[in-house]
């Protein structure tokens, strides 16, 4: 049985036009993880969510993850059961502006 996250995310309240349009040139140039099976926006336009297969490379993942702390607020989860990673959805969910 493959390990499964789903990693939900946030935009950041108070967003500018200007702030989206980087967020936007930071998703071309980054991406997103090779693990990722599925990514849906919500319906709302506030945030989305993924599921990704277990990376080979947590911490390149993880890496990747934070270039997008900036405009995004990350909660990581993993099965079975959707159970909460709390080490990993504790480096998610902190703030980090820089």
């Amino acid at each position: 049985m493959k390990r499964l996250y789903m990693t939900m995310y946030r935009y950041r309240e108070g967003l500018s036009e200007d702030d989206r349009r980087k967020l936007t040139t930071k998703f071309l140039e980054t991406g997103i993880s090779p693990g990722v099976i599925a990514h849906y926006e919500r319906l709302d336009g506030k945030g989305a969510f993924m599921v990704e297969e277990q990376p080979e490379d947590a911490a390149s993942s993880f890496e990747l993850t934070l270039k997008y702390t900036p405009w995004i607020e990350f909660e990581c989860s993993r099965s079975p059961r959707w159970r909460r990673h709390s080490r990993l959805s504790n480096a998610c969910t902190a703030d980090n502006q820089g």
